[in-house]
């Protein structure tokens, strides 16, 4: 006669175990792959906010390039003109691609005055060494002295450009520039980024 064991058949224990692990390999899996897509989010989310708030930080500043809070007086004859126009340029940091570098002007203040401590006004954007740098103290795209603002250890900026160009409306030209930036995550290149956008740069006279 079959033995039983507490009341169970021996057949019956190894099915109740056989489905028992199944379960247990079933819920494992589960379990992993629900941790890896939330890595995956979690390092998403980490590029989206490095890449995303310092394109949203260029896109911003340089759509102000020119900006005279003083314009009305500046238009009167004899006026010097503004201390804030014809100062939209681009060049590169030495080894690094040409239009990787742009500096410009803004009146933060409105005051028709170009400051230079507090707020500084003269500011900048450059890529250097896979790394987006932000302008000090009015340093051209060739000096030292810029700040890092995107983290190198977190992402690998492989591209940032700008692309001048100039459009005639109505007699009047009018300047747009397209801004391109990518990088990837340094933890997980497979994972990358683009952001590009083309801007109107209303002020910028010349």
């Amino acid at each position: 006669m079959l033995r039983h064991w507490q009341g169970m058949a021996l057949p019956e224990l190894i099915i109740v175990l056989g489905l028992g692990s199944g379960a247990t390999l079933a819920l494992t899996s589960l379990v992993a792959g629900s941790v890896s897509l939330n890595q995956h989010l979690l390092n998403n989310a980490r590029l989206t906010e490095e890449l995303g708030n310092v394109f949203a930080l260029i896109q911003s500043d340089l759509q102000r390039a020119g900006y005279d809070g003083n314009t009305q007086q500046t238009l009167h004859p004899g006026a010097s003109g503004s201390v804030f126009s014809h100062h939209l340029s681009f060049g590169a940091y030495p080894s690094e691609p040409a239009n990787t570098c742009v500096t410009f002007r803004y009146d933060v203040n409105s005051n028709g005055v170009l400051d230079t401590q507090f707020p500084n006004e003269q500011f900048g954007y450059r890529l250097q060494n896979k790394t987006v740098e932000v302008r000090k103290a009015g340093a051209s795209c060739h000096s030292k002295g810029w700040e890092d603002i995107s983290d190198r250890d977190l992402v690998i900026v492989t591209e940032l450009s700008f692309q001048p160009s100039t459009l005639n409306q109505n007699g009047v030209p009018v300047t747009r520039v397209a801004i391109r930036l990518s990088g990837y995550l340094k933890a997980n290149p497979g994972l990358s980024q683009t952001y590009s956008k083309t801007v109107l740069v209303k002020n910028h006279v010349g």
